[in-house]
């Protein structure tokens, strides 16, 4: 099942890059893609009918739920609790100047 679903998504991937659609990065099962705020909604939509379509055609023809999560700035992508504490970790980090960076 794993490697029929990553098949699925690499083959959304590429349509979706076709497309023209900025792919950030794969996420599991799912992808984390960007777009400006005024193209969002029609982004979502485009990825969302090839996402499903992708599905479809690994599938033989049965589909698959496909949703979408939103993040607009300021806010940002966060996967589980695990996420949020090395976040803070690395913001602590940097911000002691452990990295030779200050922000």
């Amino acid at each position: 099942m794993q490697s029929t679903g990553a098949d699925i998504l690499r083959l959304a991937c590429v349509r979706l890059m076709d497309a023209g659609v900025k792919i950030c990065a794969p996420v599991h099962d799912a992808i984390l893609m960007e777009a400006p705020l005024d193209r969002l909604d029609a982004q979502v939509e485009l990825a969302r009918q090839l996402m499903e379509q992708a599905c479809r055609d690994v599938l033989g023809g049965r589909s698959c739920r496909v949703d979408a999560d939103l993040i607009k700035s300021p806010d940002r992508y966060m996967d589980t609790k695990r996420g949020l504490e090395m976040w803070n970790t690395v913001m602590r980090s940097v911000d002691l100047g452990e990295f030779g960076v200050e922000i």
